[in-house]
């Protein structure tokens, strides 16, 4: 009997073992990533799927030696779901190559998100955070004295000034600069963890507390000092508000603490409107008086008016990972060459590349957090409660800068994105065997209700619209199909270069084609359907064609700056110059794009008519455009002599 439960014992004590090496290992395996700089791609491809694969090991080890299976900890199945939209992001991808190393970046998050969040020991907690507070630090020091100022544009020349000088200072500098911007953003998003760092050492206990507290207070306050340095030096005016923003509620809150709770509340959303209308007021000031940062707004504003073109064809699947920069060239801004990366737009991102299971994973895990924060918070505080204010403001740092910005769903961000849900799960698991039944009892069914009407709400969709949900669908699948072949194919860089046209006459489209069809037989008006046949039409020279596919999508209401440019194509390629001027005036390059088509797509084909008709439209749009009109004489030239 006494073996038996030595035996018993000494399982549970390895199984608790084993559970505890889970954390050192995630972080052990992201420092790795993180140090890796521009190759942290390909050291994830190796990384990612080794934690994966030990993370599992230890679980399953755990299961056996500790005779019951460890626990999963919450907001597990909305992880898993972005883990899953993202390999299906792999697949639709059309250069699964370069989509690999993000999808292996992404489980390496994932399994840091796994370890942090079954962290059981408030010690476990402290290192978790802890290592993202150094981790600010080190991509503080590293941008200074990666002396970016020279590389990338200097939006404040005071500050740039001041960076440069720190720089000097710093005796060794990196082989490659970091982004202001992207190192602005990280450090905004792993600043909070400094706070509870700075009062948990303050509380700390031991021989000498009163050393002892000293000491870390010194510590995380000269770490922040550091990162706050790099936040500001880095110029990013997104880190500045979203930081700000924070700041100032997390303030808000501590300081009604002593209040009730729903007055605490109420005082906090008053706060975070108050902000909002600041921000507003800064934003139409920055506009009015040409200051720093406005022209970079007004590109952003632009490419957020082609977004919702490539959210609405690859509503279903995603357009892949790695893949959106000639996505929204070739099929929303309708240029062929690369103009952005990404569409400065977190969520709006994850729903182009992953689709709907991917958006609505985050913000399953989002809203799930919130909720675990408002039931600790509303639990007797106890040492830790800084942790979960600090988890509710990195949060909102990252969804506010992700209003403007893109920095954790890209490259080394991925590794972050979960942190702050992770260590509120992990705290939540603490909390549970303190917490009254009732109240957990209570909590569950309210899930199970909400994820009930969720269900009802969904069947109810598709039930009232099934044909046009299916019409989206075989849309999707058709823009995927189209995508994997002409951008496969497709080289801007290429000698001898190859247009877009020439790939959509030569290449095999029909399958890509015929799921257009599809579309439309399910829902005639399917917008993606009727503009992408449009396009193939005209590349394949049949204006006619083009022009009735965009006049449906036209009559339909879509205003869109995509519908403009298309039909305005489909109008120069019938003959309607004067229409095709009205529809497309004041869109983001449009005389760009008329002037490379009266060349590539018309003059060189010897369609001189068309030509022609470009170039006046062109006239029309830009009276004193002296080449267009040179141009155009010598097309109706051309056109006499034939």
């Amino acid at each position: 009997m006494v073996q038996a439960m030595d035996g018993h014992t000494s399982a549970s004590r390895a199984a608790t073992a084993l559970a505890r090496a889970e954390l050192p290992l995630a972080l052990f395996a992201a420092a790795l990533v993180f140090a890796a700089g521009a190759s942290a791609g390909r050291v994830a491809t190796v990384v990612g799927p080794a934690l994966a694969v030990l993370l599992a090991l230890l679980w399953l080890a755990g299961w056996v030696m500790g005779k019951e299976r460890p626990g999963i900890p919450p907001l597990t199945a909305p992880v898993a779901l972005f883990l899953l939209s993202a390999a299906v992001g792999v697949r639709t991808s059309y250069q699964p190559a370069e989509a690999w190393p993000i999808w292996a970046m992404i489980l390496c998050g994932a399994g840091l998100s796994w370890a942090m969040a079954r962290s059981t020991t408030p010690t476990y907690l402290y290192a978790a955070m802890a290592f993202m507070a150094l981790l600010a630090c080190w991509v503080a020091v590293g941008f200074l004295a990666s002396d970016p100022w020279g590389t990338y544009e200097v939006k404040m020349p005071l500050l740039a000034t001041i960076g440069a000088r720190v720089a000097r200072l710093l005796p060794q500098r990196p082989a490659t600069t970091m982004n202001p911007n992207w190192a602005g953003g990280i450090v905004a998003a792993l600043l909070p963890w400094f706070v509870p760092l700075a009062l948990l050492g303050r509380r700390a206990q031991g021989a000498n507390p009163r050393r002892v507290r000293g000491l870390f207070v010194v510590i995380w306050l000269l770490g922040a000092t550091i990162a706050i340095l790099g936040l500001v030096l880095s110029a990013s005016r997104g880190a500045w508000a979203a930081a700000l923003a924070a700041g100032v509620g997390w303030a808000a809150w501590r300081a009604l603490g002593k209040h009730r709770w729903r007055r605490r509340l109420w005082a906090w959303r008053a706060v975070v409107l108050a902000i909002v209308v600041v921000m507003v007021g800064l934003v139409a000031a920055a506009c009015a008086r040409q200051w720093p940062g406005v022209d970079t707004l007004v590109s952003r504003w632009e490419i957020y008016g082609f977004l919702p073109t490539l959210m609405r064809d690859y509503l279903y699947t995603g357009a892949g990972l790695a893949g959106f920069e000639m996505q929204l060239s070739t099929y929303a801004l309708l240029i062929p060459v690369g103009y952005v990366t990404y569409g400065h737009a977190m969520l709006l991102d994850m729903l182009i590349a992953q689709g709907i299971l991917g958006l609505a994973g985050y913000l399953w895990a989002v809203i799930g957090s919130l909720v675990l924060a408002g039931r600790l918070l509303r639990a007797p505080q106890g040492p830790l409660a800084p942790m979960v204010e600090a988890a509710v403001a990195s949060l909102a740092i990252t969804l506010v800068h992700g209003l403007v910005d893109n920095i954790l769903y890209q490259g080394r961000g991925l590794l972050l994105l979960w942190v702050p849900m992770a260590l509120l799960a992990a705290r939540q698991r603490m909390a549970e065997p303190l917490m009254q039944p009732n109240g957990a009892i209570a909590a569950r069914r309210s899930g199970r209700w909400a994820l009930l009407a969720t269900g009802v709400a969904l069947a109810a969709i598709l039930g009232s619209s099934w044909r046009a949900v299916l019409g989206g669908v075989y849309a999707n699948l058709g823009a995927l199909a189209q995508s994997r072949v002409e951008l496969a194919a497709y080289d801007p860089n290429a000698d001898p270069w190859r247009s877009l046209d020439e790939i959509r006459t030569e290449e095999d489209l029909s399958r890509a084609s015929e799921q257009y069809r599809r579309a439309l037989a399910y829902a005639p008006g399917q917008t993606t359907a009727h503009q992408r046949l449009a396009a193939l039409a005209l590349a394949r020279g049949e204006g006619d064609l083009a022009r009735q596919h965009m006049e449906l999508v036209w009559a339909a209401g879509h205003r869109d700056p995509t519908t403009r440019l298309l039909l305005g194509d489909a109008l120069v390629a019938t003959g309607d110059v004067a229409a095709a001027a009205a529809v497309i005036a004041g869109q983001p390059r449009a005389v760009y794009r008329l002037l490379d088509q009266a060349w590539s797509r018309y003059w060189e084909a010897e369609r001189w008519a068309q030509a022609r008709d470009a170039w006046e439209t062109v006239v029309l749009l830009e009276p004193q455009n002296q080449h267009a009109a040179y141009w155009a004489a010598e097309a109706r030239r051309q056109m006499t002599r034939e």
